[in-house]
C-alpha cells in the first residue's frame, strides 16, 4: 500500500529550504508547487517557477561540477572586483589577478540574497515599485508569505518570483555594471506592473476565505 505523498518528501524541495536557512513551511511550499498551473505568464519564467519550487536552480559552485571552463565564484562580485581592480591598476585586470580577490562561491543563498549587488537590487526594486525603505524580508522575498487567500499569496509570490528569474537572466548573460543591473531590472519588472497591481487589491481587501484549509488564520 502506498503511503500518502506530499511534496514535503521532495529531497530537492528540503535541500533547497535548508541551504537558505529557512524552516520549512508545507503551506508555501504547496502554493510555489501550484504556481506550474498558471499558464498566463511567459513560459520561461513558467518554468523557471517550477525549477525554482522543485530545488532545481543552482549556482555557479554547482554548475561547475558539470561544465567546463565554469567559474564556482559569483558572476555579480566577480564584475565588482574587476571593476575596482582596472580603477587601481588604470588597465584591464588579468584573470589570475582577479581570483587572488578571493570572490565568494555562488551559491544559491548567495546569489539570490547574500550577494551585496543582489540586495540593492531587491532593495532598489522594492522602494520604487512599493515605495518602502525598510528592509525586505528574506523569507517572504525567497519562499512568499502567507496573504489572505491562495489566491494573493500565489501572486505574491510570482511578483518576487519575477524578481529572482530576472536576477538569474542577467547572471547567466554573464552579469553587467551594478547600474545597468538596476535600471534594467526596474525596466523589465515595470513590463510587469499587472502583477503588482493584482497583488495590492488582494492584500486591501477584506480576508477573503482560502480554498487552502488551514492556509490563512
Amino acid at each position: 500500500m502506498y503511503r500518502k505523498f506530499t511534496f514535503l518528501d521532495i529531497r530537492p524541495i528540503n535541500t533547497l529550504w535548508a541551504q537558505m536557512g529557512i524552516e520549512i513551511d508545507a503551506g508555501l511550499v504547496a502554493c510555489g508547487v501550484g504556481l506550474w498551473t498558471i499558464k498566463e505568464v511567459n513560459p520561461e519564467f513558467r518554468q523557471f517557477m517550477f525549477k525554482w519550487n522543485q530545488g532545481m536552480v543552482h549556482g555557479n559552485t554547482v554548475i561547475s561540477h558539470f561544465g567546463e571552463n565554469v567559474d564556482r565564484s559569483c558572476t555579480f562580485c566577480k564584475i565588482k572586483v574587476k571593476e575596482r581592480l582596472e580603477r587601481e591598476l588604470n588597465r584591464e585586470p588579468l584573470e589570475i589577478e582577479v581570483q587572488a580577490e578571493n570572490i565568494p562561491d555562488e551559491n544559491r543563498p548567495h546569489i539570490f540574497w547574500e550577494c551585496g549587488t543582489v540586495k540593492d537590487i531587491i532593495n532598489n526594486v522594492y522602494r520604487n515599485v512599493w515605495d518602502t525603505n525598510g528592509e525586505v524580508e528574506k523569507k517572504a522575498f525567497l519562499m512568499g508569505k502567507i496573504i489572505w487567500c491562495m489566491e494573493a499569496t500565489q501572486l505574491y509570490m510570482m511578483v518576487n518570483m519575477y524578481i529572482k528569474h530576472q536576477i538569474w537572466r542577467y547572471k547567466l548573460g554573464g552579469g553587467n555594471t551594478k547600474h545597468r543591473l538596476y535600471h534594467k531590472c526596474n525596466e523589465d519588472f515595470y513590463r510587469e506592473h499587472n502583477l503588482v497591481q493584482k497583488v495590492e487589491e488582494y492584500d486591501s481587501a477584506n480576508k477573503a476565505e482560502s480554498r487552502y484549509t488551514g492556509l490563512v488564520g
